[in-house]
């Protein structure tokens, strides 16, 4: 049976690894503006701020367990670290999103700071750590620190690292310390992130569905819904070119297993299955009209949404077959031809978004997501 599955998983692999632009026998339909508010209005109800409560829920939670912990309860770090699992899935569905309030503050890489590179990290942390200044951990002070030493990387280390903190011995009281300022902090920006987009008619919900001259941000409706084909490319790009790639290497004698993302929770893959079903949440709109809606409505490529439906279902499963953890799998020779298997996969399924779903849905695919807005 799993050698049949794996058959059918290569077949539609091969399946979308051939597939290029589509021959059609017309133009597709002109996307009306108001399909573009639609849109925009369903993915910011259905996707943005659903993912944006869920990550201010587990970020807020997370604070309480970390406290909770650090106040003298040993046996509570299970709990604490349930919390980071869950704060982290939550922040993985909403990495996309590059835009907005998050951008705000530098908010997105204080939240997660990753690829950090040369071991930043570890330094900036070990400089914190020996730091005994408790005013620099302050919840007014310490949005101030390193964006380093901010956000979830800093605290997955304190949490699973080789000293984590320890509200039992000297050195492990100051890693609580900081933990518990990191907590804080990200509970209290996503909150702030979920706030600004919420805030009535000062809420930047109101900024997307509401273009026009004197919007600071967003001229026509096509401006706004490019956000999000944007977020979508984003998605697919960070698992091929900054999760995947760089960690598999070219060949199993040269992979780079220190590259992985979530080396101290072994939870890079994880975050992997988390994007892609982020990815595929905003392509099929989460509940309400997504991306889907349009090529079906508008575009002339009749295959185009259920190759993209197939292709998500098949990479997602593929994903999901992995055994192990992903610095162990880049070195074990069944695991790692799976994950050849997605990193084709996710870069197939990109190349059908930039060269089929864009001109389908009259938008111009022109850039790179990870360069920025």
């Amino acid at each position: 049976m799993r050698r049949l599955a794996l058959l059918a998983s290569l077949a539609v692999t091969a399946l979308i690894l051939r597939t290029g632009p589509a021959v059609m026998a017309s133009e597709a339909s002109p996307v009306p503006e108001s399909a573009y508010t639609t849109v925009t209005g369903n993915l910011i109800e259905h996707h943005v701020l659903p993912g944006y409560r869920r990550l201010a829920d587990t970020a807020a939670g997370f604070a309480d367990d970390a406290m909770a912990y650090c106040g003298g309860k040993p046996a509570a770090i299970e709990a604490a670290r349930r919390s980071f699992d869950a704060t982290m899935d939550a922040w993985m569905r909403a990495e996309h999103l590059r835009f907005g309030p998050i951008e705000l503050l530098m908010r997105g890489y204080r939240f997660h700071f990753w690829p950090e590179g040369r071991g930043k990290l570890k330094a900036a942390l070990a400089e914190l750590l020996e730091d005994g200044d408790l005013e620099a951990l302050s919840a007014e002070n310490f949005p101030n620190a390193s964006i380093v030493v901010q956000g979830l990387p800093a605290a997955e280390l304190l949490l699973f690292g080789d000293e984590p903190a320890d509200p039992a011995t000297d050195l492990g009281k100051r890693g609580c310390a900081v933990l518990v300022a990191i907590a804080g902090n990200l509970r209290d920006m996503a909150a702030n992130v979920l706030a600004a987009w919420q805030d009535g008619e000062q809420g930047f919900a109101r900024t997307m569905t509401r273009p026009g001259e004197d919007n600071p941000y967003y001229e026509t409706d096509r401006d706004a819904i490019l956000m999000f084909f944007k977020s979508l490319d984003r998605a697919l790009q960070l698992i091929a070119d900054v999760k995947l790639n760089p960690v598999l290497g070219p060949t199993i004698d040269r992979a780079r297993p220190g590259y992985a993302e979530s080396q101290p929770s072994g939870r890079a893959m994880a975050n992997i299955a988390a994007g892609l079903a982020a990815a595929e949440g905003l392509y099929l709109g989460d509940g309400g009209a997504g991306f889907s809606s349009l090529a079906t409505r508008y575009g002339n490529d009749a295959k185009l949404d259920p190759l993209l439906r197939k292709a998500f279902g098949v990479t997602r499963q593929t994903a999901a077959s992995i055994a192990l953890p992903l610095e162990q799998a880049v070195l074990d020779p069944v695991e790692r031809a799976k994950l050849e298997t997605l990193l084709a996969q996710v870069r197939a399924l990109r190349q059908i978004v930039r060269t089929r779903l864009a001109p389908a849905i009259d938008i111009a695919a022109g850039f790179n997501a990870l360069d920025g807005d």
